[in-house]
């Protein structure tokens, strides 16, 4: 009985336990919802906030006639609508300096990119006829709304819900029809063709995914007018084509995608020895011509996203090196004779077959316009780039090959045939992205493959191997339209079709870095390198001009490839990716000045952080990231403004070189210049005086200081050096003959901190600081 009695009081004690646990908890799940619910609903009605702010100003954006000044205004507008709220947040903290709740976290950079998000949403819908209609396709799905912001690859501080709650509001308001926009207006409004730069609206056409810049001065140049009668018949062919389009591929594609006794390397190897078989060898020619053919067809009717099969075709076709052609198990040994084996003495001459050039010429000159509306074809583009690149590297590399070199000729740049009543529509922002002369001169490759077979009396035009001065013609054709690839991407493209091309050309490039197959060892990697591309189209589109929601959308998705080139084991592959890190940086900060609460700059400097972060780099480019820094802060102290957090963060990673006794003098030079490099920066943004960079960054540099207190684990001591202070409490280094670490000056700096901190406690528009709370 006292055993029973014992059981039933723990009973009852482990019971009344559980039941106050359950309470807590289920109390903490309550507290837990209403916190969440009073969250969503504080989001909605900052999002209803924001919604009425950008009504408000779009009579303004409508009337602006350049699309820069366009963009500058929503920049000034996200700027100030921070501001406004920080304002609003201070006077609520002064009456609950204990709530969390009335704080709304956002950023510049995330209220710009929903402007561009929500203003392009409402236009799509325009002309999708919703508003008209309600029953009809909504464009873009609350998912992709979302999703276009949080993934920009931008730091963005807007929550799902209160994106979700925009997309509700631009459903049911027209915001730009009520700001005076009509559809069918003929009055050309920037603010429209900066939207429309982002991404096409309307039904896909030729020419629609390139910049509206560039469409009215190629309109005005070509003055191309479609007749009505035209249109039918397109309309007509388009239908047709859709009929039989498949069909059309298989029968083209029959002897060229190895399903049969014929494959690839079989019919190569017939088009460089027709005596084997002429009816296989004209067959294989007539099917490349056929597929040449059906590419500009599809370029025409505006069917561009039914290229990518016809691309695929044409570039493993064309793309295969000459001695790769000769090496079917049918006539290797027949055809390829001792003395041009390698090893021989004599090294093979490059021949190239006209129907391949043809099919590369074909792929180049409509690359951008078939990328920019169908992205899988993005990869054929570039494998045909860099073939190209390989081939002009291989022929010119011999010197009797480089006696047939074209000269340069001095051209027209296109903006001469604009005449004065249109250029002042253009305005000046345009000029940077038209080529100056002189320039290559501009080889017609098929008018050169028919020129060919008259004087080799081909019985069909190009069904032949090129001659050496025919050859050398070709090659520079072709590169030439290589280089005018990549500019006209880097000048043209929107940005969804730009974003498309970066992201295909970065996987190109990485596969071609850190694949199995050796690059030329010596730093002889020419322009056979993406990497050198990639860096010039992100230079080029940076100097161009464009809108700084381009800039932001490109280098999310470019500067993670130059963090792994600059991890590359060869130094001359590192160093440049770290150059056009440098250089692009440079060029973004002398031309865009980063206003208050944008934090874009944060993401510029990024990569120097994670590169010392996570050690993924040698010395030499640790020494070369330092020099980078060194640079920024004595030439562009004050447009660093959000750049500062990762510098510092870049700055806590620095590591020592290894010391050896052999090495101990030049180990002293690096220390001293590491020492000066930190020295510099700590004295340049402690003499800032925006006191919302320094609120921004001053917990990061804290931490760095921080660090050097408590040691970095190696010797870095300063051979006659030390810091001392003056009546103006400037620090300087000053001779001694004894030896001090970097804890003295670190701790001077941090006492500088802590005076601005007691400083700004004191003043009434003190900055808010939130970072333990981001």
């Amino acid at each position: 009985m006292a055993m029973a009695k014992k059981d039933r009081k723990e009973y009852s004690q482990i019971k009344d336990n559980l039941d106050k646990y359950g309470a807590k908890e289920r109390e903490w799940i309550d507290t837990f919802s209403q916190d969440r619910n009073q969250f969503s609903e504080m989001e909605r009605n900052n999002a209803n906030d924001f919604f009425r702010h950008l009504s408000g100003l779009l009579p303004r954006l409508l009337n602006i006639r350049s699309s820069i000044e366009a963009d500058d205004a929503l920049q000034k507008f996200a700027s100030s609508y921070c501001e406004e709220l920080a304002e609003i947040q201070k006077g609520v903290n002064k009456h609950d300096a204990n709530s969390l709740s009335h704080i709304a976290i956002v950023n510049a950079d995330g209220v710009y990119l929903a402007c561009y998000s929500a203003l392009l949403f409402n236009l799509k819908l325009i002309h999708s006829g919703w508003y008209r209609d309600s029953s009809a396709d909504i464009p873009v799905s609350q998912k992709q709304f979302i999703e276009e912001v949080h993934g920009s690859g931008v730091l963005v501080y807007l929550s799902a819900t209160w994106l979700q709650e925009l997309y509700r509001l631009l459903l049911g308001s027209n915001i730009l029809g009520m700001a005076g926009y009509r559809e069918d207006s003929p009055n050309n409004s920037a603010l429209i063709n900066l939207l429309t730069d982002v991404d096409n609206v309307g039904t896909p056409v030729k020419g629609d995914q390139v910049l509206s810049d560039y469409r009215r001065l190629e309109k005005a140049a070509l003055h191309m007018e479609i007749s009505a009668a035209v249109e039918a018949g397109m309309k007509l062919s388009r239908h047709m084509l859709h009929a039989c389009w498949n069909n059309i591929l298989e029968v083209l594609s029959v002897l060229l995608n190895g399903k049969n006794s014929c494959g690839i390397t079989e019919s190569l190897s017939l088009l460089f020895d027709k005596d084997q078989n002429q009816k296989a060898h004209d067959a294989v020619c007539m099917s490349l011509d056929g597929l040449q053919k059906a590419a500009r067809l599809t370029c025409v009717l505006g069917l561009q996203h039914r290229c990518g099969l016809v691309f695929a075709q044409l570039a493993n076709a064309s793309c295969v090196l000459p001695e790769q052609a000769l090496r079917s198990p049918m006539h290797e040994r027949k055809l390829i004779k001792p003395s041009l084996l390698p090893g021989s003495g004599k090294p093979r001459p490059l021949r190239l077959h006209a129907a391949h050039v043809l099919s590369m010429d074909v792929i180049l000159s409509r690359g951008v316009e078939m990328g920019s509306h169908a992205p899988d074809c993005w990869k054929h583009i570039l494998r045909c780039c860099t073939y190209v690149c390989q081939l002009e590297h291989q022929y010119f590399s011999f010197e009797g090959n480089q006696a047939r070199v074209p000269k340069l000729q001095h051209t027209r740049p296109l903006n001469s045939v604009i005449s004065g009543a249109d250029e002042e529509n253009y305005g000046a922002e345009m000029y940077p992205m038209i080529p100056s002369s002189p320039v290559a001169l501009k080889i017609n490759i098929a008018e050169l493959i028919k020129e060919s077979s008259q004087e080799l009396g081909w019985d069909l035009s190009g069904v032949g191997v090129l001659q050496p001065q025919h050859t050398s013609k070709a090659l520079c054709g072709l590169s030439a339209q290589v280089d005018r690839l990549f500019e006209d991407s880097a000048g043209k493209l929107n940005l969804r079709a730009l974003v498309s091309f970066l992201t295909e050309l970065c996987a190109v490039s990485q596969m071609q870095l850190f694949s199995q197959s050796p690059l030329p060892s010596g730093g002889s990697h020419g322009n056979t390198l993406l990497l050198h591309r990639l860096g010039d189209v992100m230079l080029k589109s940076v100097r161009s001009g464009r809108p700084l929601v381009h800039i932001m959308k490109a280098w999310a998705v470019t500067s993670s490839h130059f963090v792994e080139a600059a991890c590359h084991r060869d130094r001359s592959i590192s160093k440049k990716a770290v150059s056009y890190i440098h250089d692009i940086i440079n060029a973004l900060l002398n031309s865009q000045a980063e206003l208050p609460h944008f934090h874009f700059c944060e993401a510029l400097f990024k990569p120097f952080e994670n590169l010392l972060c996570l050690e993924l780099c040698d010395m030499d480019v640790q020494d070369q990231i330092i020099c980078s820094i060194c640079e920024f802060v004595e030439g562009s102290t004050t447009e660093i403004r959000s750049g500062w957090r990762p510098l510092f963060g870049a700055l806590r990673s620095v590591r020592p070189p290894s010391q050896t006794i052999e090495e101990i003098e030049d180990l002293t030079n690096i220390q001293m210049a590491h020492l000066r490099a930190l020295f510099d920066v700590f004295d340049a943004f402690l003499a800032t005086d925006n006191l919302l960079v320094f609120a921004n960054a001053s917990v990061d540099c804290i931490l760095c200081l921080l660090k050097y207190v408590k040691g970095t684990g190696t010797n870095l001591a300063l051979e006659e050096e030390v810091f001392s202070s003056d009546s103006d409490e400037e620090y300087s280094a000053t001779e001694t003959s004894s030896s001090v670490d970097l804890c003295v000056p670190a701790l001077k700096y941090l006492q500088r901190c802590a005076n601005m901190l007691a400083s700004m406690s004191q003043i009434p528009a003190c900055p808010i600081f939130h970072s333990a709370h981001r």
